[in-house]
């Protein structure tokens, strides 16, 4: 009965979310980037992305993106209505859905260590957290996403799947590289518990992930197709470039949230 009261209070969390996705606000210039990148990945596909415009987002997003496009053009196939609300709440979807799930995982973490009432608890404050609605319900940022992956991370490392939470982990940092944070807490929390082939099946299949979602973006980077040394390490190439395009891009501690040192200049 607590539990259906747990999924109740996550059900009025999804409708608070489409809620304020039913209004046409949003953070314009991410908003329409990300419905520019959308269309382009459907237009163009992942091969072509990158030249075709500018991004300065790591290929992991693009997937979800992809998506969100496939999905938008069953409703208008000739794109012909792009700057509608359809697209701008399908873009939102995938943030909202991410806080709920992320609240569940919350309760699932928390289950274990204190009682089932302080976990449902923690559960309900992070699917009502002002700032999280706010984000994507009425942002659309993907902040919610990259929370929702390291608190999967973080559940799959306390039901012992260790391997499965580094590639879980692994695949964070290429949608968000701020993902990284985590790692030191990974590596400490398991250093001692892990025997050796559990961490080199761990780094080798999250590679091999990290490796494989990157691979159709930097099809076109590849100098020679015939060299398999030219395959395994332009992905990499390519997302190290990315990564140090997106950092010089927004050289800054904060940008729009509690940016409080804008007063000083």
């Amino acid at each position: 009965m607590q539990k259906n009261h747990l999924w109740l209070w996550l059900m009025v969390a999804v409708l608070v979310r489409l809620l304020c996705m039913s209004f046409p606000n949003a953070f314009g210039i991410d908003m329409n980037s990300f419905k520019a990148w959308s269309m382009t990945l459907v237009e163009r596909g992942m091969v072509n992305f990158y030249s075709a415009n500018w991004c300065d987002y790591p290929p992991g997003y693009m997937y979800v993106l992809w998506l969100t496009g496939l999905l938008y053009k069953l409703f208008d196939p000739y794109l012909q209505f792009t700057n509608g609300n359809l697209l701008t709440v399908l873009i939102k979807l995938t943030p909202a859905i991410a806080d709920v799930l992320a609240s569940y995982l919350i309760y699932l973490i928390l289950k274990p260590l204190t009682t089932p009432e302080i976990a449902r608890r923690g559960a309900i404050i992070y699917a009502f957290n002002p700032v999280m609605i706010f984000l994507s319900g009425v942002w659309g940022q993907i902040d919610g996403v990259a929370v929702c992956l390291l608190l999967l991370t973080t559940y799959l490392l306390e039901q012992n799947s260790f391997i499965a939470s580094g590639i879980v982990g692994s695949l964070t940092v290429i949608i968000k590289p701020q993902g990284l944070f985590l790692a030191p807490t990974f590596l400490f929390s398991q250093w001692r518990k892990r025997e050796w082939w559990q961490w080199l099946s761990a780094i080798s299949l999250s590679a091999f992930g990290v490796w494989l979602a990157v691979l159709p973006f930097s099809w076109t980077k590849i100098s020679d197709r015939t060299s398999w040394l030219s395959w395994l390490i332009e992905p990499w190439q390519f997302l190290y470039r990315q990564f140090l395009s997106g950092g010089n891009t927004y050289p800054y501690a904060s940008v729009n949230a509690f940016n409080l040192w804008i007063s000083l200049n």
